[in-house]
């Protein structure tokens, strides 16, 4: 298994990293787009260094997970035009699914006072086939051993499976809500 940091050229690998996020999580925001503007969005989101992506690619260079997260020590290099360029994308997905995001923006309120944000997981998945063979645990020592930080997360409540494997990665709960679980490692 290979772990990999994507930059945003790598749009082949992008695509793959969207295809299986639509797979493995659903009704989420991102979700709301096409594999194909996930894809580009990602790309404008790493160009910005808003985003950093990380991938596990089996032996055949297909991706098999994916971790993406804010890094709030970097300096982000959000332009007006590519401000411009990511609310086209977050409209067409407002647009085409509004429920979700007014859900979704609802239930993240407030789900992470009291914990300053250093390294903010947004998303850790991996392909159904992969799972429990160690890769979401690589991805997050990818991240833990790479930069610098604590780490922060949030998962659904009702995500078990999840919620089990952070506390596993000696992640503590900081915030609940009926949606949403916030974790920290420190």
């Amino acid at each position: 298994m290979k772990i990999k940091l994507l930059k945003s050229s790598h749009l082949k690998n992008l695509y793959g990293l969207s295809v299986l996020h639509k797979k493995s999580l659903k009704k989420t925001i991102a979700t709301t787009l096409s594999a194909k503007n996930l894809a580009k969005l990602y790309s404008l989101l790493i160009d910005c260094k808003y985003l950093n992506v990380i991938v596990a690619m089996d032996q055949n260079n297909n991706i098999v997970g994916g971790l993406t997260f804010k890094n709030f020590h970097s300096e982000n290099k959000i332009s007006i035009i590519d401000y411009i360029k990511i609310f086209k994308y977050i409209i067409f997905g407002f647009l085409t699914k509004p429920h979700i995001w007014l859900i979704e923006g609802f239930y993240k309120i407030g789900i992470y006072k009291n914990i300053d944000l250093q390294i903010n997981i947004f998303t850790l998945f991996v392909d159904q086939d992969y799972q429990n063979m160690g890769i979401a645990k690589n991805l997050i020592e990818h991240v833990e051993v790479n930069f610098e930080g604590e780490l922060s997360v949030d998962t659904r409540s009702n995500n078990q499976n999840a919620l089990k494997f952070y506390i596993d990665q000696n992640f503590k709960i900081v915030n609940k809500n009926k949606k949403n679980i916030s974790l920290i490692k420190q």
